[in-house]
């Protein structure tokens, strides 16, 4: 019986593409749970001692495939591997061996079980296949040649849930439940060539996804998928658009941010993260409205109440009528001296400008004296 000992790491981000160990390799922290191919590793404790161990898929051995394992010691070290051979459920003569998967304790009930999938093929009318034991225990609908299956929570039970995605088939997931199934989550996103990183724009403790995917039928979009299934979109790309991605606090708020660049135009958008799961595309200028004497320099902090990077410039475009500003921070404060005698309301505008795009606001001050 294969014991669990430990959670699977919740992840704050998660890249898309997956970094092979080399066979052999001594790792001090073992990657998240996940394998892109024929032979690249996952990890996860199937020896009952605690420790995690490396694992290998697709390796045929005479009619069926095999699990190879290789016992970790807890120092970032793995042994020798053991093969564990089984038989494919309706391929008979294993012509196609799954080569993607990860470990998980599908139920909670402190086993864990290997869900593997196939990138290439497969010969077979399921989609992933439940190893326990190392032997197969259930098949499920999956995406067609997936060549990512990871893990990530999604709906704040503790239990760890899965995803899947694939060039062919865009991005989807799977919650795991109490009564020990995998059941088809609200995460599910159609398309072609997806590039995504995982996070938790919402403060909840659960993962939503920033996507782009390059081709049909979302093809060039930039998509936050929230964890119940809302779709949040950030930018409205051209057909065959790309976009890098990233995650990150821009303005230092505590609030994960999403930054996209296109890789044909070389066009950077923040997209600041209101930490609720909507977004507002920087920079958005705020009117103000400050009170000054009419003797004494007013400090203004026009910024306090605007949505900008530090990045963004601050410029005046339109100077104010009886006075006028000294010591203009072109990141977020100006300083307004009264010249005329009388009370009238005195108005300025001013511009933020970031990454190509600009947004003004107007300050109203008015006197005290």
């Amino acid at each position: 019986m294969w014991t669990v000992r430990h959670h699977a790491r919740r992840l704050v981000l998660t890249v898309a593409l997956v970094v092979a160990t080399g066979s052999g390799a001594a790792l001090t922290h073992p990657p998240a749970a996940s394998a892109a191919g024929t032979g690249q590793a996952f990890y996860g404790d199937v020896t009952g001692d605690g420790h995690p161990d490396r694992i290998t898929l697709g390796v045929a051995v005479t009619g069926g495939c095999g699990v190879n394992v290789f016992p970790g010691d807890g120092t970032g070290r793995y042994g020798s591997a053991t093969l564990h051979p089984y038989r494919v459920p309706g391929d008979p003569n294993s012509d196609f061996c799954p080569d993607t998967g990860t470990a998980l304790d599908i139920g909670g009930d402190g086993v864990v079980e290997l869900v593997v999938g196939w990138c290439c093929g497969p010969a077979v009318d399921y989609g992933l296949l439940i190893l326990r034991n190392f032997q197969p225990a259930g098949t499920l609908p999956g995406l067609w040649e997936t060549d990512h299956i990871e893990v990530a929570e999604f709906n704040g039970d503790d239990l760890p849930d899965l995803y899947l995605s694939t060039y062919f088939g865009g991005f989807t997931t799977l919650l795991n439940t109490p009564a020990g199934t995998l059941v088809p989550g609200p995460v599910t996103y159609a398309c072609a060539d997806p590039r995504y990183l995982l996070a938790d724009f919402q403060g909840n403790g659960r993962q939503d996804v920033v996507i782009n995917c390059v081709d049909h039928p979302n093809d060039g979009d930039v998509v936050v998928l929230l964890d119940n299934g809302t779709r949040v979109p950030l930018r409205d790309g051209e057909p065959q658009e790309s976009y890098s991605l990233q995650v990150l606090d821009v303005n230092a708020d505590g609030r994960l941010d999403v930054r996209t660049t296109s890789e044909r135009t070389g066009t950077t958008v923040v997209h600041l993260g209101r930490g609720d799961g909507t977004f507002a595309t920087v920079p958005i200028a705020n009117d103000d409205l400050a009170h000054a004497y009419r003797h004494t320099p007013k400090v203004i902090k026009v910024r306090d109440n605007d949505l900008a990077s530090g990045a963004a410039k601050l410029t005046v475009t339109s100077p104010p009528k009886y006075g006028y500003l000294t010591n203009v921070d072109s990141r977020y404060e100006v300083q307004y001296v009264r010249t005329a005698s009388h009370r009238l309301a005195d108005t300025f505008v001013y511009r933020l400008t970031e990454a190509g795009l600009s947004d003004t606001a107007t300050v109203t001050v008015k006197m005290k004296d």
